[in-house]
């Protein structure tokens, strides 16, 4: 059980302040556990977190530590030492509203400030915040579903990353296949161009060595006829060895 009591401030009669009085009192490990129930919870985007030694006393800001703890307040070092109190405040995934919750070390008291002026639903809020009920089933569904939805949109980036990786390269096999060819044609040209090379340089060796030798033949006498035959001064003729 608990008791409502709702306060308007003072400064601005748009901030309602809603004190929850418990049946009994609660230790700051609880206070510290139940920060961190609301912020993996009911609250959904956390924009502040600090502790004070006590009401009015100077606080000590630990949202950067919060967020580099990967958002676990019950994890976080800092608050292993007892303070008089630490604050919670983001947007209710309950209300659709920021509040501002307060827990008070040491007492049965608990603050929440925000600026719904409905009694009814923050008193309804205020029962579920007491029993733990953003724990509920019906939270565990919502989380569930959330982790579906974030597995649903990873598949489909990984999907669209898998198409453009099998049409880049049903484009470029192609493409690169028409390259190998060409590769491929230039190096057998390569190979003609140095094979009619060798020949030519052959054919012209030939001819370099027996050119002076039909000379010195023809010099002493000799005749080569047209099929190859060598004529002798003495009219023999004499055929090439087969």
């Amino acid at each position: 059980m608990f008791e409502l009591k709702h306060h308007i401030s003072d400064d601005n009669e748009d901030i309602h302040d809603y004190i929850i009085r418990l049946d009994s009192d609660y230790d700051w490990n609880t206070a510290v556990k139940w920060a961190d129930e609301m912020a993996e919870s009911d609250i959904f985007s956390v924009t502040n977190l600090y502790t004070s030694a006590s009401i009015g006393a100077p606080k000590k800001i630990m949202l950067a530590e919060y967020k580099a703890n990967d958002k676990s307040i019950k994890s976080m070092k800092s608050l292993k030492e007892e303070q008089g109190v630490i604050a919670l405040e983001g947007i209710s995934r309950e209300l659709k509203a920021p509040v501002f919750i307060f827990w008070f070390n040491q007492t049965n008291i608990v603050e929440i400030r925000t600026f719904i002026g409905d009694e009814e639903s923050m008193n309804h809020y205020a029962e579920r915040f007491v029993n733990h009920e953003f724990w509920s089933k019906d939270f565990v569904k919502y989380k569930i579903g959330e982790a579906k939805r974030a597995n649903a949109h990873a598949n489909k980036i990984l999907l669209f990353i898998l198409i453009v990786v099998i049409v880049f390269r049903i484009v470029m096999i192609p493409i690169e296949t028409r390259r190998a060819n060409k590769h491929a044609v230039e190096e057998l040209k390569n190979q003609e161009v140095i094979s009619e090379a060798i020949d030519d340089y052959v054919n012209n060796q030939q001819e370099e060595i027996q050119n002076p030798i039909n000379q010195l033949l023809e010099d002493n006498g000799y005749e080569i006829t047209p099929e190859g035959n060598l004529v002798t001064p003495d009219g023999e003729v004499v055929a090439p060895k087969k």
